[in-house]
């Protein structure tokens, strides 16, 4: 039979055609163009990745699927972008005292103010939230409890800290998974408010380098900081951070 009309395609080798209007349009490896019928001429061509192998027009669009899996939408107007914004919450912890003027000793006293810190029993995560808005430090906590590991993640995220500045596992702070000798500082929560009592018996291990790391210790007060090797035996110290106006909190027994 005698074909109707016949054009060329300005490509070799097509491996997907179709007529829109007064248009064709063809696609080859890489590559997808429009021919107008009249002119005979490419009008628009494009770039694709793998071999077009679908191809389709509707609503002023034109789309692509290629053996690579990806599809393309091409023409219309450019949408507006969608922008979902998660607001921040200022004040997750509400009055938080307590936790901020530890977070504020600590940091006094050891001089560290960036690096990783380890935070054992971290609790509701009220000290490690202190200590990222008073340092750049990244904070990695562990708490046994998954009630109060879910309360943390909440309020953590809710503040935009979550995932980026403090990352919390569940696990035994005693038999923490964290690999040795990671951490520029190691404190614990749990003991802020359990005093040393309550803190987690090995704290050591999660010392980044011996001969750097800094580890807070106090009596009543008088805050005091052993960094490098001399942090070696603080297995059996004690430490405490005095809370104004009238009590002094232990943090841990080391």
């Amino acid at each position: 039979a005698t074909p109707f009309w016949t054009m060329s395609v300005p490509h070799s080798g097509a491996t997907s055609l179709i007529i829109a209007g007064d248009e064709v349009v063809s696609g080859t490896r890489g590559r997808v163009s429009i021919t107008d019928i009249e002119a005979n001429s490419v009008v628009w061509s494009e770039n694709v990745a793998g071999v077009p192998l679908g191809l389709a027009a509707a609503g002023g669009r034109l789309f692509v699927s290629t053996d690579d899996g990806a599809i393309y939408c091409f023409g219309g107007d450019q949408p507006d972008p969608i922008v979902h914004r998660k607001e921040k919450d200022a004040d997750p912890y509400g009055e938080n005292a307590t936790y901020a003027q530890a977070a504020k000793e600590i940091l006094e006293k050891s001089g560290v103010t960036e690096g990783y810190c380890l935070d054992l029993g971290c609790g509701d995560g009220a000290l490690a939230y202190e200590l990222a808005h008073q340092s750049n430090l990244r904070i990695f906590g562990i708490e046994s409890d998954p009630d109060k590991l879910a309360e943390a993640r909440a309020k953590l995220d809710s503040a935009g800290l979550y995932g980026t500045r403090i990352t919390l596992v569940q696990g035994d702070p005693s038999q923490h998974p964290l690999p040795e000798y990671f951490a520029n500082l190691v404190v614990s929560a749990q003991s802020v408010e359990e005093g040393v009592e309550g803190a987690p018996a090995r704290v050591s291990s999660g010392v980044r380098d011996p001969m750097e790391a800094s580890l807070v210790s106090a009596d009543l007060g008088r805050c005091r900081c052993r960094h490098g090797a001399n942090s070696k035996g603080l297995e059996t110290g004690r430490i405490s951070i005095r809370i104004p106006p009238t009590r002094s909190v232990p943090m841990t027994n080391w």
